[in-house]
């Protein structure tokens, strides 16, 4: 295995080129058939390698890997032919994931080690709408929302720095 590439891990915090654990210390109970669960991070933003996984008494067994770019995906995106309400705040779920290579979006973990990417928010029409945050940057407890004011229709224009974005870079809601 690369180390510049991926890294693994029994845990998401302890990541290393090659963990090793008893055929004993795999083994459920009740079960058995063995069974490793590993936690593979990319180590770059991008690349191949391949991870070889070895158990006592079994055969190795080699594993590849390729590393996609960081992707952002926001939800709470405007549902067609609906009225959002004024006063009643629309959540932008923002999940951070990679992109597989048939552009589904697969959400996943930062490491702690890792630089967050930053989600940039702008709206339109302030007397129509806020935002509860115009910058989102992963590291606190507050989800982004759009706080409609008034009644009209009102554009929201979403940026990522540091990541890729899936699913459009504007939103328009119809609010009543």
């Amino acid at each position: 295995m690369n180390p510049s590439v991926a890294l693994v891990g029994f845990d998401s915090e302890t990541l290393t080129n090659k963990i090793t654990r008893p055929l004993s210390s795999v083994i459920r109970f009740g079960s058995t058939a063995p069974e490793a669960l590993f936690y593979v991070t990319g180590a770059a933003d991008g690349g191949e390698t391949e991870i070889l996984a070895t158990l006592d008494g079994a055969d190795p067994v080699r594993i590849p890997v390729r590393i996609r770019p960081l992707a952002v995906s926001v939800g709470g995106g405007p549902v067609a032919n609906f009225t959002y309400p004024v006063g009643r705040p629309i959540l932008m779920f923002t999940s951070a994931g990679v992109v597989d290579d048939d552009f589904q979006f697969a959400t996943g973990t930062l490491r702690a080690t890792a630089t967050a990417p930053v989600v940039n928010f702008a709206v339109s029409d302030e007397k129509i709408a806020t935002l509860s945050l115009t910058r989102y940057d992963f590291t606190g407890n507050s989800v982004p929302s759009l706080l409609p004011q008034a009644p009209g229709e009102v554009t929201v224009t979403i940026s990522v720095n540091g990541a890729v974005l899936v699913g459009p870079s504007t939103r328009t809601y119809k609010i009543q």
